[in-house]
């Protein structure tokens, strides 16, 4: 006997089993071999996907697997360990975290017991070369180690007096206050940075135009003229304010977050959600620091779980100071949209993870309840008041 068509609610139930949360259909069940749009909620993109490639073959997002394979295969603390053991035996221990190559990692020399800083890429040689030795204990190798004077001397002869160094010298990769005396602007650059002969002041070097022009020719490959860049480009960690044609909105993002597949908040994060619409209106309208879909590494359930917004004391983005999570109904009670039962128990287990951690790091975790839809603007007002921030609520809207 020929079975009927499978329903949109057995499709939904096949998809959460075999994905869970990680992706939301925007379309209805058509048929086995017919794409539907969904979304995938990892990275916010909108793909087209047969049931056939989302169930059968388990074909998800290409682009966040291509990703996590080259994660997996370059990128984590058990490798980089492994690698140091298979140079060096049991002669140094990793003491700090593996984050990336070239960031700053905490070694330990058991021979003198000495605790030294250098970078990963630099302790297994991969920049001097394969095959040749990479950089080891300062203390037992019997390099000099520079004091506050001696980078004064080293600064000046590489730059003459264009420059000052204010702050005491606490190691290569610890940040140093310099005023640049061109422009009387303080800069926090790290020694080893300083000194490799290509630094500049972000405030009035001539490479700021190039490096905003360049900026400009890089968001035009990847997205066309659908963004404009309205700032100056400063450097990768500060937020430049650019107009999204699509929703005409001018948002803040920083730019290695955009060039990273960033996109604008408002359009990408949370689909068909007034109230996340409303609150993101409200932060912008006010001019208020906020990010979106923020991850902490040490908030997850298996992977880093997001916020919806984020505050921050400021547009270098300092210090956070909120977390801002807006919960559907879908938060209260199962949705066979959300994946039923199980998907309503694994929401709430993800929001609670999140509670712990705002609380175990001290910030407000400020949750905006489906049901004050209506007065959402009023609630978050109240709200911020309790941490100091005061808002206008009859701030035009941006859409």
């Amino acid at each position: 006997m020929k079975k009927g068509k499978k329903t949109n609610h057995q499709f939904l139930e096949e998809l959460f089993q075999v994905w869970g949360n990680e992706f939301e259909p925007l379309e209805e069940y058509k048929g086995y071999d017919q794409p539907i749009k969904v979304r995938h909620k990892q990275c916010g993109r909108i793909l087209d996907k047969t049931p056939k490639n989302l169930i059968t073959l388990k074909l998800g997002c290409r682009i966040c697997k291509n990703k996590e394979n080259g994660k997996k295969r370059r990128k984590n603390h058990d490798w980089f360990v492994n690698e140091v053991k298979k140079l060096v035996g049991n002669e140094y221990q990793v003491r700090s975290e593996y984050t990336r190559s070239k960031d700053p990692i905490k070694m330990y020399h058991t021979v003198c017991n000495e605790e030294f800083t250098t970078t990963p890429d630099a302790f297994l040689g991969s920049r001097n070369g394969d095959g040749k030795k990479g950089n080891r204990c300062p203390k037992c190798s019997g390099k000099w180690k520079r004091d506050t004077e001696a980078f004064k001397q080293e600064v000046y002869k590489m730059y003459g007096d264009e420059f000052e160094v204010i702050g005491e010298y606490k190691g290569r990769h610890e940040n140093i206050k310099i005023l640049h005396k061109v422009c009387n602007n303080y800069l926090y650059p790290r020694p080893r940075h300083f000194l490799d002969g290509n630094s500049y002041c972000q405030y009035c070097s001539k490479k700021e135009k190039k490096d905003t022009q360049r900026f400009k020719e890089q968001v035009y490959e990847l997205v066309g003229d659908e963004y404009i860049v309205l700032g100056e480009y400063v450097d990768a960690k500060t937020p430049i304010p650019l107009y999204h044609k699509k929703c005409k909105t001018v948002y803040r993002v920083t730019p290695d977050n955009f060039l990273r597949g960033k996109r604008c908040g408002l359009c990408t994060d949370i689909h068909n959600s007034k109230g996340y619409k409303a609150i993101y209106n409200l932060l912008f309208a006010n001019q208020l620091p906020f990010d979106t879909q923020y991850r902490d590494e040490n908030c997850r359930n298996i992977k880093p779980l997001p916020f919806d917004f984020v505050l921050y004391n400021n547009w270098r983005l300092d210090k956070i100071i909120a977390f801002i999570e807006f919960d559907g109904e879908q938060h209260d009670k199962p949705s066979n949209l959300f994946g039923g039962e199980e998907g309503f128990k694994e929401r709430q287990k993800n929001d609670q993870i999140k509670n712990d951690f705002a609380k175990e790091k001290g910030i407000p975790l400020i949750r905006i309840k489906y049901k004050d839809l209506n007065n959402i603007e009023s609630v978050l007002q109240e709200e911020l008041k309790k941490i100091n921030i005061y808002i206008d609520i009859n701030k035009t809207n941006v859409i």
